[in-house]
């Protein structure tokens, strides 16, 4: 067993594997300094369904070993009841083998807060990653807000791609300098459901990824993001170069606040990130 591991499995052989565990701990899960253990890594494997009541007070809740051991890791269902107190809840790379791949995984997560470094990481920028692709991850509530730099999901790398997430209930976000999404290195056709949609904490600089706001309770940020056809239709009050997102030729925003002789609406006449894209008014009401 490798060091600082609570638990390792390794289904490289054989599938259909059902494991049931309590709760994974490590450390004092309300204090914001360094967490200690790994709570589980899975070395690879097909078709496991594992249940875990709750990951708390560890460096890394559940790590995903593909970029040292080169295995496929596909078709795992997991069920956790609640990730808390640390600094990844669940990590993930890929290996450089072709089909090695970390795809069609699905999480179900009931309720997630105190992650110092994020909730979610999936990674392949390693040289020769392999794809890390249509994982799905649902959570039922989200509080980023304990400490101000806390974050939620990062997704890096250009084999990171079409993944999706959820969050069906509240989604409170950080305090401060902390982020609900980070997306680079061209991470792309990405799918993110959130009730709570601040373009102020989404750093991005990577592909084309899909937003889309389940909730209209963010008043300060209206900004619902969709995909329509390959484009994406924003709702916003204004032109949004100012928001740092890679827009495309095509491209339209909305002005929910338009009024007699205001621009009804703007459209993307050249792509770029923020203000290196052209927009053009489309509409303007009489």
């Amino acid at each position: 067993m490798t060091a600082g591991v609570l638990l390792t499995f390794d289904f490289t052989e054989s599938g259909n594997k059902r494991i049931d565990i309590g709760n994974i701990y490590g450390k004092d899960v309300l204090t914001d300094t360094a967490h200690y253990n790994i709570g589980m890594d899975v070395i690879g494997g097909d078709s496991a369904f594992v249940r875990i009541g709750a990951l708390s007070g560890l460096y890394i809740g559940i790590r995903f070993l593909g970029s040292t051991n080169d295995e496929h890791v596909g078709m795992w269902d997991f069920e956790i009841d609640t990730i808390l107190g640390c600094d990844y809840g669940i990590y993930a790379t890929t290996g450089t083998t072709a089909g090695k791949a970390f795809e069609a995984n699905t999480f179900r997560i009931r309720y997630a807060s105190y992650c110092r470094e994020w909730i979610v990481n999936l990674d392949t920028t390693t040289a020769n990653s392999e794809v890390l692709f249509s994982n799905t991850f649902r959570f039922g509530t989200v509080e980023m807000h304990a400490f101000a730099d806390h974050n939620g999901f990062r997704l890096a790398g250009s084999a990171t791609i079409s993944n999706r997430i959820f969050v069906d209930g509240a989604l409170i976000p950080p305090t401060g300098s902390g982020y609900i999404l980070s997306l680079s290195d061209s991470a792309s056709d990405n799918l993110f459901e959130l009730s709570w949609l601040d373009w102020a904490k989404v750093y991005h600089t990577g592909g084309y990824n899909i937003f889309r706001q389940s909730s209209n309770h963010n008043t300060s940020y209206p900004a619902l993001l969709t995909n329509n056809f390959g484009r994406s239709v924003i709702s916003y009050t204004s032109i949004p170069t100012g928001l740092n997102f890679p827009w495309r030729k095509g491209d339209l925003c909305w002005n929910p606040d338009a009024g007699s002789g205001d621009v009804l609406l703007w459209a993307c006449t050249a792509s770029g990130t923020g203000a290196g894209s052209t927009w053009l008014v489309a509409i303007t009401l009489p």
